[in-house]
């Protein structure tokens, strides 16, 4: 970008703002026998909406279903400590798994990231869930992460913030064959290339400083 410029362009002290980082996308991981259905990774706040998830696991006909959530809650805020309560009634269909520093190695165990946050302007955490071979599962008012599944096409969105919505989203889930569930996260690592590639950061961002 630099070069592009010329050094009188670009005066000593220069600041640049990185609006979000470039996704250079790894190998597709192998799939496994067998994976484990959902996934939530995140803060453990009342915005990020875990709590969602675990209402919806609530419903009937999710009743065998199960999720691990990775993540902490605020320091002085008790959601996580509720939201820990609020999962005891499902008998250990949801586990918290806290903080992990190799969540990106535990995610191709799964078959879908749930993204519940109610607002997710970037949702880079979509494209960690197509790296690591996970269909998402986003809240259509999100902002960023639901326009990335739309754009993409591979994903499901749930168009009400609440538990009841998300649980038609993850019965979908449930009812979707491996052959689908391959074609959308190959869907989504393909939109990534095309849209996330840092040539075509650097083109964009390019044309926007000079």
């Amino acid at each position: 970008m630099a070069t592009a410029a010329g050094p009188a362009t670009l005066p000593a002290g220069t600041t640049w703002h990185k609006a979000y980082d470039p996704y250079a996308l790894a190998e597709q991981p192998k799939p496994l026998p067998q994976k484990a259905p959902f996934v939530f990774v995140g803060r453990l706040s009342h915005g990020k909406g875990p709590h969602l998830l675990i209402e919806a696991l609530g419903q009937p006909v999710l009743a065998d279903a199960r999720a691990d959530l990775y993540g902490t809650g605020i320091e002085g805020d008790s959601y996580a400590d509720k939201l820990a309560r609020k999962a005891e009634p499902l008998e250990g269909r949801v586990r918290m798994m806290g903080f992990c520093q190799d969540v990106m190695q535990r995610l191709p165990a799964y078959r879908f990231l749930v993204s519940t946050s109610h607002y997710e302007p970037l949702g880079r955490v979509v494209m960690e869930g197509w790296e690591a071979g996970l269909v998402p599962i986003v809240y259509a008012g999100s902002g960023g992460a639901a326009e990335m599944v739309r754009k993409s096409g591979a994903g499901l969105n749930f168009d009400n913030w609440t538990g009841e919505a998300l649980a038609g989203a993850l019965v979908t889930a449930q009812q979707m064959t491996d052959e689908a569930h391959h074609a959308m996260v190959s869907a989504g690592r393909a939109w990534m290339a095309q849209n996330l590639g840092l040539e075509n950061y650097k083109r964009a961002l390019s044309g926007i400083l000079f």
